[in-house]
C-alpha cells in the first residue's frame, strides 16, 4: 500500500493549483511530471516544509503516533501505532477485503478502486487513487510476502508513476491485543524520498482514521 499510500503525498499533489483570487486552470495530470512550472514549484515548497516538521520526529497525529527515520541508501522508513477498538480479525479482514480495503485505504480527498486482489502468500495486488475529477491517478501494487491469519501481514508496495520514486517498499502489519482493542503497529520501510515519504505520516493517518471507523462499529 502507497504511503500510501503513501497516500498524502498524492494529497499534496492534487491540492498543487492556482494561487487564491486567481481562476483555477484546466489541468488533466496524471503525474508529477505532467504538472505545471508553478504547481511543481509550490509541491516542492510544500514538500521541503513537511520534510523538515517531519524528519526524524515522533508525531501525534490525531490518534496515531507515526516517526519518521532515514535508511542509508536515501529511502526512508515510517512506523505507526494506532490502537483499533476492534478485535484484530476484524482488522485482518480489512487489509485483504478487496470492498473493505477500497473504503479505508484512500486519504482525505481520493477515491480508490482495487484492480486486483490476491490475498495468498506469493498472490499480488494492484490499486489505484484518484481525485474525484479525475485529474490526478496514481497506480501502486505489490506481492504477498507473509500472511498470519489475525496477526501479521507483510507485502511489497511500488508506485508505477516513475516521478514518485523508482524503490520498492516493504510494509509490514502486526495486530497485537491489547486491553480494548488491538494495536496496530505499521511499519513502511524503503519509501522513496520526496513527496511521498514527506506526506506519508498524514495520509497513513487518515487512513487509519478511516479504518478506525470501519472496524469499530458493532451490529
Amino acid at each position: 500500500m502507497p504511503t500510501k499510500t503513501t497516500s498524502q503525498a498524492r494529497k499534496t499533489t492534487s491540492a498543487s493549483g492556482s494561487k487564491p483570487g486567481k481562476a483555477a486552470k484546466t489541468r488533466t495530470a496524471t503525474s508529477i511530471d505532467q504538472l505545471s512550472e508553478e504547481d511543481r514549484t509550490g509541491l516542492d515548497k510544500r514538500t521541503a516544509a513537511m520534510a523538515k516538521a517531519t524528519f526524524g520526529k515522533t508525531l501525534t497525529i490525531g490518534a496515531n503516533t507515526a516517526n519518521v527515520a532515514g535508511n542509508p541508501d536515501g529511502t526512508r522508513t515510517l512506523r505507526l501505532t494506532r490502537v483499533i477498538k476492534a478485535p484484530a480479525e476484524r482488522i485482518y479482514r480489512c487489509f485483504l477485503d478487496a470492498d473493505a480495503y477500497v473504503k479505508w485505504l484512500p486519504p482525505h480527498g481520493f477515491t480508490g478502486k482495487v484492480h486486483k486482489m490476491e490475498p495468498k502468500v506469493g498472490g499480488s495486488y494492484r490499486m489505484s487513487f484518484s481525485t474525484l475529477d479525475r485529474k490526478m491517478t496514481h497506480f501502486f501494487g505489490g506481492k504477498f510476502v507473509e500472511l498470519v491469519p489475525n496477526k501479521r501481514i507483510v507485502h511489497t508496495d511500488k508506485f508505477e508513476d516513475p516521478a514518485m520514486g523508482t524503490s520498492e517498499m516493504t510494509v509490514t502489519i502486526d495486530l497485537v491485543p491489547v486491553k480494548g482493542g488491538t494495536e496496530l503497529r505499521i511499519e513502511q520501510r524503503g519509501i522513496p524520498d520526496g513527496p511521498a515519504a514527506d506526506g506519508a505520516p498524514y495520509g497513513w493517518s487518515q487512513s487509519l482514521d478511516n479504518l478506525a471507523a470501519l472496524c469499530e462499529v458493532e451490529f
